[in-house]
């Protein structure tokens, strides 16, 4: 569980992520570290769901790639072997329910092409989407779902008039004040802070624009 939210714009591609992750079974906050990993000077991961399958995606694709253009070429093929492993490991009934479900966005600028772009990964379906993504944004609870699909509707017509600074941090803080269904418990799951990463041709700037005052091994306290 987790939020993030991309925008392709003409001149490069902003990703944002919360950094915030808990512990399924008490809903207490575990880690404050982020969830985006750079590709060399070119590309960003970001994940959001199951952590373990996606800590595997990220390592062999760091591993194996080395700028963003490569991401894109052998990301597919990193994911679906993944997908085959968990798949392999846990039942089928069970590795399509939360905790379970993961996702994984790969954000970048593309020398080859000359352009920013961003592709995502779904362990439902077990496929990546071929096509580059314009917007996206997937975080929180049913309660901010309207926030979420207004988000990708607005940015995927007008992707030029995104800013992170106004647009990314209201969409998060809605998405925290969002509570997910975890087993039998509903918990806030959107917290740490909020990182922004900025890629162009002339490489990748990040820092925190936002930040809550959470603890590791306290809940998420939503007022």
């Amino acid at each position: 569980m987790s939020a993030l939210a991309f925008v392709c714009k003409a001149g490069c591609v902003e990703v944002l992520t919360d950094t915030l992750s808990f512990d399924v079974e008490t809903g207490r906050v575990a880690d404050l570290s982020g969830k985006q990993v750079q590709i060399g000077t070119s590309g960003i991961i970001a994940t959001n769901g199951w952590a373990m399958p996606s800590d595997i995606f990220t390592g062999l694709a760091t591993d194996n790639c080395s700028t963003f253009d490569e991401l894109v070429t052998y990301g597919p093929e990193i994911w679906q072997a993944v997908g085959n492993a968990v798949r392999a490991e846990y039942p089928s009934e069970r590795y399509r329910y939360d905790p379970y479900v993961y996702i994984a966005a790969i954000a970048g600028w593309s020398h080859e092409r000359g352009r920013s772009e961003a592709y995502m990964f779904d362990s439902v379906t077990g496929a990546s989407v071929g096509s580059p993504v314009t917007a996206f944004a997937l975080g929180g609870g049913d309660e901010s779902m309207d926030d979420v699909l207004g988000f990708i509707r607005r940015f995927h017509r007008a992707p030029d008039e995104f800013d992170a600074e106004q647009h990314g941090i209201q969409l998060f803080e809605s998405m925290r004040r969002s509570s997910s269904l975890v087993g039998e418990q509903r918990r806030f799951t959107v917290g740490g802070s909020v990182e922004r990463s900025l890629v162009g041709p002339a490489g990748i700037q990040s820092a925190a624009i936002h930040n809550w005052a959470d603890r590791v091994g306290e809940r998420v306290e939503v007022s």
